[in-house]
């Protein structure tokens, strides 16, 4: 199964480590904001690099997402990937309301 990050600071290295023991998935692209550290992470998977999400999503490639972001940095990560009918998991709580979260 090939995988995209969203924000690959943080709790995302934790998350890199146990899916680099998988033989079974890849990490086909990295996005975060800060291009140098989205460098640095995909590097050594050989993933492509993506410093906006909406780029990500309209490349592809990938079968589910791990959303690593604060949750205040939520915007439509989410719906796109429900749209694309893309498996994903967020590590944090998906909005800040309940209102944004419905």
């Amino acid at each position: 199964m090939n995988i995209a990050f969203i924000g690959v600071g943080g709790i995302a290295t934790r998350y890199l480590k146990a899916i680099d023991a998988m033989a079974d998935i890849r990490v086909a692209a990295v996005c975060d904001l800060n291009e140098a550290r989205a460098r640095e992470v995909a590097e050594p998977l050989g993933a492509t690099v993506y410093t906006d999400h909406r780029e990500l999503y309209k490349q592809g490639g990938f079968e589910a997402v791990l959303i690593c972001i604060p949750p205040f940095a939520h915007t439509d990560q989410e719906t796109m990937a429900v749209e694309r009918n893309i498996h994903l998991f967020v590590a944090k709580p998906v909005a800040l309301t309940m209102e944004k979260a419905a």
